[in-house]
């Protein structure tokens, strides 16, 4: 780390965590500039989000949407769709698929919702 470097302070941090709540600038928005105090903040993995982030990333070309799509079309056990809350989503040994572009995301929301109780707990 350059010493030189200027920190990010928790304002830097903060900021950055509110960015990552945002979806490719559809369906979350949020009303007020503190983005953890609005009502507005809906949890990343609910069904419209995700069938909408599985249908871009199977529209795409990248190698996580090749390996996907190669599997669905071997009718792979392993991938099925499977009915959330009237959705279609793709499930991946039985458990829904979270696309990459969906992780960061979660990974944030629930450190943010469900902090780390300590490592003697």
């Amino acid at each position: 780390m350059d010493s030189d470097a200027p920190r990010k302070t928790h304002e830097d941090y903060y900021h950055e965590l509110c960015a990552l709540m945002q979806v490719n600038n559809f369906y979350i928005t949020t009303k007020s500039a503190d983005c953890f105090d609005s009502d507005e903040i809906v949890f990343p993995l609910v069904p419209q989000i995700m069938e909408e982030e599985q249908k871009t990333l199977l529209q795409g070309s990248s190698k996580e949407s090749l390996v996907i799509k190669t599997a669905l079309a071997k009718k792979d056990p392993n991938y099925e769709y499977k009915e959330v809350e009237k959705r279609q989503l793709l499930h991946f040994h039985r458990k829904i698929y979270v696309p990459s572009s969906l992780r960061e995301r979660v990974h944030s929301w629930y450190h943010y919702y469900l902090p780390h109780l300590g490592g003697d707990r």
